[in-house]
């Protein structure tokens, strides 16, 4: 009885690991996969200030799971070391992909500044929505050079 509670808990432990959110996020040809329910302080991806970009130039994020959240709407925000709104990462037609292009961003970042990027799930179903408490996750920290 106790190895067949030992392997229930075993599998219900693995099929919640497995429903995490992952996410994906590439900026100068950099790329940093991230777990937001850890401890993401040490997450710093670093963005260079040019004076032109091209269309591909883009801070994208893609939410490797994005099918098992189809009950849910997320939602990025760059913030600054205030906690001031910086920009929101809209989401792009195809599901579970966010991105904002690097000339938006370059308008409203300042070089030698750091930011953060957060995330927010809540269920899209609206009477869910009003029970669930929503808490903002680190995803990383934005170094501006």
């Amino acid at each position: 009885m106790k190895n067949l509670l030992l392997i229930f808990s075993l599998a219900l432990t693995l099929k919640a690991s497995a429903q995490e959110p992952l996410f994906t996020l590439t900026l100068q040809k950099q790329s940093l996969s991230i777990a937001p329910d850890g401890d993401n302080e040490d997450k710093i991806i670093t963005l260079s200030l040019q004076t032109a970009y091209t269309k591909t130039d883009q801070l994208i994020i893609i939410s490797e799971n994005w099918k098992e959240e189809k009950d849910w709407k997320r939602s990025f925000t760059l913030m600054d070391k205030d906690d001031n709104l910086i920009s929101d990462i809209p989401e792009m037609p195809k599901p579970g992909k966010f991105c904002v292009s690097l000339e938006n961003l370059s308008r409203v970042l300042k070089s030698g500044q750091a930011y953060r990027l957060y995330t927010v799930a809540y269920p899209r179903d609206p009477q869910q929505a009003m029970l669930v408490k929503v808490a903002r996750r680190l995803v990383c920290n934005i170094s501006v050079r």
